[in-house]
């Protein structure tokens, strides 16, 4: 087997693809394509959660930025817009690999619900009591997509964050096999908990179209991680 290795380009299709499958199966599908994101979403906020157990920080929204699971793999993959720290700290993002994949495969109409649903369970997962505001969203048609955190950035919790990152550093950064393999590995469970069967034959429709785009090794190696690994579950 080819030496394989993910980017976001694999992990948005399998999403587009998973989300595609779902929607040919009308009403139970979609929603459960919001359920297995959500679900999603939340145990990528809980493993954060862990880690900032870890290092003893309570999880706020401030540290939030602290446990990111992820880098772009390359420059110019996503490129941030206008940020503003009062009365409350709003990020934005003008350029998103997601959505530029989303389009290069004729799957924006599918992504928009990881959009919708995967960044507000993030922040759930990780602390259920915080609230994420998205005021905008690139695959709905605006121009940048804008997050609204919900706390003034005053210097003093940049400060403590700059000192933060610098003491925990890629610590918690994992690459896109894991990534990829994790979507993967929510997606077909939840499917097939909620629509059994058919859920399978959606799970395993998404499967054999990733392989046709990407090889049957990019598959095979998602798979065997999903296998390896144990997720947060519940």
């Amino acid at each position: 087997m080819k030496n394989v290795i993910c980017e976001i380009e694999h992990h948005a299709v399998l999403y587009g693809l998973f989300a595609r499958e779902a929607a040919q199966a009308g009403i139970r599908g979609r929603c459960t394509l919001g359920k297995a994101t959500a679900q999603y979403g939340r145990e990528r906020g809980r493993r954060m959660a862990a880690y900032a157990a870890a290092e003893g920080i309570e999880p706020s929204m401030p540290a939030y930025s602290l446990f990111k699971e992820w880098r772009p793999p390359r420059p110019g993959m996503m490129a941030a817009g206008e940020a503003i720290s009062t009365p409350e700290y709003a990020t934005s993002v003008c350029r998103c690999e997601w959505v530029e994949t989303w389009k290069k495969y004729g799957l924006l109409e599918y992504g928009k619900t990881y959009c919708l649903y995967v960044d507000k369970n993030l922040v759930k997962g990780f602390q259920p009591e915080l609230e994420l505001d998205i005021p905008a969203l690139q695959s709905l048609g605006d121009p940048c997509c804008i997050f609204n955190w919900g706390y003034e950035k005053n210097d003093s919790i940049a400060q403590w964050q700059q000192q933060k990152q610098a003491e925990i550093g890629e610590k918690y950064v994992r690459d896109f096999n894991f990534h990829t393999a994790h979507l993967y590995g929510t997606m077909c469970r939840i499917f097939q908990e909620e629509l059994k069967e058919q859920g399978v034959e959606i799970c395993s429709r998404a499967a054999e179209e990733f392989a046709s785009i990407f090889g049957p090794d990019y598959l095979t190696e998602i798979q065997q991680i999903a296998k390896d690994n144990q997720w947060f579950m519940g």
